[in-house]
């Protein structure tokens, strides 16, 4: 077939769709918090059924097994003419497959409650799976790649405001309507959010992608493995993903069970964490963007360590560490997410191809993704008889876990070495950028500058941001140079002296 080059979307198609994009991440936050295995609503159902703290290491991993789906993602799809209409249709099956386990204990009888949520948490996820390359390959088409590091920041943002709501809210709920009925609605309620986020993309426009010549399975599965850097940054990356997965599934687990903490107690933890998360993005979209993705990811990788560790030094007398732990995960999380988003779509070829680069990264990513948790389990089990303290507090088998997954974290921070970025900055060099002046400083002023209306109010923004000190705020004030107005302007050039 004659090669045709990619039909970019019109300025106009591509805001609409960046638009719908916010809309459709929103939703899906919202479903995703009653949906998630791992989060405390689900978590918390499971445990209602009566499963093993083991079990839900093994749910987990068989959901991230289901991304292996994505390898047939290209050749199914390859042919396909309406690919939006395919990804919505699908995710429809996908939502209401992967929720209908709350009608479990109506129809099935109770030895056969485990198998039924492993088959149909499996069978939603694998369909979400089928759709998901094709639907990242639209995503990151429709993103202009100068503002991309930006847009993901912002989407995010949203994503996690609309999380920390839905978290809360449910929590709150499932704390006064305790049971199956509390379960129920909220599950309800996840389906209808999750419907709603694809039946937005009804109305996003899906460019025209260059077609390329038809690919058997195997030469399209492993096509974007001959390029070094995305060899490099996936093995990073899988090494990250399994060390992280080894304990994921259990620090609810250890949060429901071990400190007894209530749904609403979590959810206020997690909303700690997630306003941090959005608070890290305000910042990390701009460094990314004039830093690199490397440095960033460097840095923040040590503290990624420290984070698993900092959990076992807790207990049902006293978690006053749990609130630090989360707030640092948050600021840590963010930068995290859009550097290896940003370098990941910075590396997705043009057209069609995308679908495979996406289909054989998440299949790789779901590999280390499912093993990880049923060796988690198995070390939960293994570990089960095991006790003893570290100073006042106890430590049991779901700590031990903690501790195994900080030491293979060390392995991705030496790995992050070989990854290649051609702009990017050295780690110190950046830190040094953040050593100098007030970047607290600068970046307060910076986001209210940027949001605020009032010319009085921006210029005063503009002077405090050359107050600060800080390198970062050259690059801003030289921009506001240009501002329309006659005072923001004069401020500007006086901070740049």
């Amino acid at each position: 077939m004659e090669e045709q080059r990619a039909t970019s979307l019109s300025r106009m198609d591509t805001i609409r769709a960046l638009r719908l994009f916010l809309y459709n991440g929103i939703f899906w936050a919202a479903y995703g918090q009653v949906a998630g295995v791992m989060t405390p609503v689900f978590t918390g159902f499971a445990l209602f059924l009566g499963l093993k703290e083991s079990d839900i290491g093994t749910i987990a991993s068989f959901s991230a097994l289901a991304g292996l789906a994505q390898l047939f993602s290209p050749s199914l799809t390859r042919n396909i003419r309406k690919k939006s209409l395919f990804i919505i249709w699908v995710g429809f099956a996908e939502i209401i497959t992967v929720l209908s386990v709350v009608f479990i204990p109506l129809v099935l009888p109770k030895h056969l409650w485990f198998i039924g949520l492993i088959a149909l948490v499996t069978g939603g996820t694998i369909l979400g799976h089928l759709v998901s390359p094709v639907f990242q390959g639209w995503f990151a088409t429709a993103i202009p790649q100068q503002i991309r590091a930006r847009y993901l920041s912002k989407r995010t943002t949203a994503v996690y405001l609309t999380a920390i709501i839905t978290g809360y809210v449910a929590g709150r709920f499932l704390d006064a309507l305790s049971g199956y009925k509390g379960f129920v609605w909220v599950f309800c309620f996840g389906m209808a959010a999750g419907i709603a986020g694809y039946l937005v993309l009804f109305r996003v426009p899906f460019p025209q992608m260059r077609s390329s010549a038809p690919t058997g399975f195997l030469p399209s599965l492993f096509g974007p493995f001959r390029d070094r850097d995305f060899r490099q940054l996936l093995i990073f990356y899988v090494t990250w993903v399994f060390a992280v997965g080894i304990a994921s599934p259990f620090y609810t687990v250890f949060m429901l069970k071990r400190i007894e903490l209530s749904y609403s107690t979590i959810a206020i933890l997690n909303n700690i964490q997630m306003v941090c998360f959005i608070l890290g993005l305000r910042f990390c979209g701009e460094f990314i963007d004039r830093y690199g993705n490397k440095p960033i990811l460097q840095i923040l990788m040590v503290p990624r360590v420290l984070i698993p560790i900092m959990w076992v030094f807790n207990c049902k007398e006293n978690f006053l560490l749990l609130p630090v732990v989360m707030a640092l995960s948050g600021f840590v999380f963010s930068g995290l997410t859009v550097a290896i988003n940003n370098f990941l779509y910075g590396m997705a070829p043009q057209g069609e191809e995308k679908t495979s680069f996406f289909a054989s990264w998440a299949a790789s990513v779901s590999l280390a993704s499912s093993t990880a948790p049923i060796i988690g389990g198995r070390l939960v089990e293994y570990f089960k008889p095991v006790q003893f303290n570290i100073g006042s507090f106890p430590v049991g088998n779901l700590q031990i876990v903690f501790l195994v997954s900080a030491m293979l974290l060390l392995i991705p921070v030496f790995l992050l070495r070989n990854v290649q970025e051609a702009k990017a900055c050295s780690p110190g060099y950046v830190l040094g950028q953040i050593r100098r002046g007030n970047p607290f400083s600068f970046a307060y002023n910076f986001f209210l500058f940027s949001r605020v209306k009032g010319e009085e109010e921006r210029a005063r923004r503009a002077s405090a941001m050359g107050r600060s000190k800080s390198p970062m705020a050259v690059e801003k004030l030289v921009k506001a140079l240009g501002d329309l107005s006659p005072q923001v302007r004069s401020e500007a050039a006086k901070a740049l002296g």
